[in-house]
């Protein structure tokens, strides 16, 4: 697999997954179970438009220690750290073994 591939898998990977990065970035307290849902159904066009209108239509709530910016940039890192993990995956399973 070029680079561009695995750019292109990671962009995609990221794509996917729009819903969630805005429901936390937005401050959601439902952000958990819109992931999961989003993990679902996001395959398809309308889970995906439903989690991504789920996302943006509430009101955030207000912070708690439970939803606090410290368990946000969490969630965030590791979804960083699911769509690195894929992108090496692919490129390490593009290599020709030996």
């Amino acid at each position: 697999m070029s680079e561009k591939t695995v750019i292109l898998i990671a962009s995609l990977i990221v794509a996917y997954f729009i819903p969630t990065i805005i429901a936390v970035v937005m401050r959601r307290s439902y952000y958990r179970r819109l992931f999961f849902v989003n993990l679902a159904s996001g395959f398809t066009f309308s889970g995906w438009l439903g989690t991504l209108t789920w996302a943006v239509s509430n009101n955030p709530e207000p912070l708690t220690k439970k939803n606090s910016p410290k368990s946000r940039y969490a969630y965030i890192f590791l979804i960083g750290v699911f769509i690195l993990e894929a992108g090496i995956a692919a490129y390490v399973s593009s290599r020709k073994h030996f």
